[in-house]
């Protein structure tokens, strides 16, 4: 037995659907609205002819810590893609995380956490910033804890900085 809204075959003497059992299945009422159109809001770069992905790459090409280039080519050259690998690197902002490790002295969670940084950097075409978190994951990687206690808030001010310029570019 079927339970209702539930999705079931064909019968087999019809060859035909079933009936939704309940609402759930069935399709909405139309709306006194359905079938209208509202203007899509135009941003200053639609009305210059340019797109606003095309904004955005021409925005992200004038920052020297991004290179654009890199960037498209680990997203298949998908300017979108791209756009939606920007978004979830500032989402995924790591700092909190990197500062915690550091204070309870957990270099072995420091050095997952600033390998992903340092991946996710090249990723996005922040080269720049993935060497710099580079040259801490091998410093924990070979126990050299003075050097990571030494740059790790440079490493994190110039990503904060990072983080700032994508929101607003990509906002």
């Amino acid at each position: 037995s079927s339970s209702a809204g539930s999705w079931s075959e064909p019968s087999p003497s019809t060859g035909s659907w079933p009936e939704p059992s309940s609402s759930a299945g069935s399709w909405p009422e139309p709306s006194s609205s359905a079938g209208s159109w509202s203007e899509p809001s135009l941003s200053e770069e639609t009305w210059s002819g340019e797109s606003s992905t095309e904004g955005a790459l021409s925005r992200l090409r004038k920052l020297e810590e991004i290179n654009v280039e890199t960037g498209l080519k680990y997203c298949i050259d998908d300017e979108e893609l791209y756009l939606e690998a920007l978004r979830m690197y500032v989402g995924g902002d790591k700092r909190d995380v990197l500062g915690k490790c550091l204070a309870e002295s957990n270099f072995e969670n420091y050095r997952v956490h600033v390998h992903a940084l340092k991946s996710t950097s090249l990723n996005v075409g922040a080269e720049g910033l993935s060497a710099e978190a580079k040259k801490l994951e091998f410093a924990c990687r070979d126990e050299n804890f003075e050097l990571v206690r030494e740059k790790h808030s440079e490493l994190m001010e110039r990503y904060g900085k990072l983080l700032e310029r994508l929101a607003e570019i990509i906002s």
